[in-house]
């Protein structure tokens, strides 16, 4: 059948949560699920789209209004693909058609935040046009 790039749909939100945080395992699944659910609510069209293949998620991108002095700006919530499918061009497809939603729906500036750790994701943003835009210093306590 082929992989099938498509709308995410509210009912993904809970499935798509228990991925994200067995991907990164840096927060639970219920405080992931009320992010996913937040930015459901300030989503944009055609933006947030998860990968699938014979029903099983490969990956996922999840994108909302921002509310900052920039004008017309997108946040990246989450953007993911399993292990297994990584380099296999799922995140390039769910990229591509993410930016180009944006861009139909008048949207000029989109942001993420990365692991500086991550060098796949960055060569991935950098080939789309991200670049490094402030720093953002973090502690534990």
């Amino acid at each position: 059948m082929g992989m099938l790039i498509r709308k995410i749909e509210e009912n993904d939100l809970k499935g798509l949560a228990a991925l994200n945080v067995e991907i990164f395992m840096d927060t639970t699944e219920a405080q992931t699920l009320k992010i996913f659910k937040n930015a459901w609510g300030r989503r944009i069209n055609g933006a947030c789209l998860v990968a699938e293949e014979s029903q099983q998620i490969l990956g996922a991108i999840i994108v909302k209004k921002k509310v900052t002095f920039l004008k017309n700006a997108a946040y990246v919530v989450s953007f993911f693909v399993k292990k297994e499918w990584q380099g296999k061009g799922v995140g390039r497809k769910l990229m591509e058609k993410s930016l180009a939603a944006l861009k139909e729906n008048g949207y000029r500036n989109v942001s993420l935040t990365a692991d500086l750790d991550n060098d796949r994701a960055a060569s991935l943003y950098e080939k789309y046009g991200f670049r490094p835009y402030r720093m953002l210093y973090f502690k534990e306590l």
